[in-house]
């Protein structure tokens, strides 16, 4: 499997969301990945808006909104704004994306399952 990742540019804007704040893409943010079988290249705007990780407050000390999987977590909000992209395809790529990038195991299981247990709140 060939993967690639751009980097991540983002500005804070002055506004929250559910009292997250927010970032704004100050340039496009690219994820290539190519398998035997299919290829997927996600191309998240400049100027897309979002709130990183949506974990609730209490969790903030061991698991903050702006962690080591930042890239993962803009990707994955993209994808949920997409209404043709599926929800499990989403929270799949998330996890894909936070082990591409070298989140711990630990993480990775916290983030993903809390995307499949809470997403459908925001994925409409």
């Amino acid at each position: 499997m060939d993967q690639e990742i751009g980097k991540l540019r983002y500005e804070v804007l002055p506004k929250v969301s559910r009292g997250r704040r927010l970032v704004k893409l100050t340039t496009p943010f690219v994820y290539r990945m190519r398998h035997e079988t299919f290829r997927l290249i996600a191309i998240v705007p400049k100027g897309f808006v979002s709130d990183l990780t949506s974990i609730p407050r209490a969790l903030w000390p061991v698991l903050p909104p702006d962690g080591d999987y930042e890239e993962a977590a803009v990707i994955h909000d993209w994808m949920y704004s997409q209404k043709a992209i599926p929800r499990w395809f989403a929270d799949a790529v998330f996890r894909h994306v936070m082990e591409t990038t070298g989140v711990s195991w630990w993480r990775r299981c916290a983030l993903f399952w809390g995307v499949r247990i809470g997403g459908w709140k925001c994925k409409k």
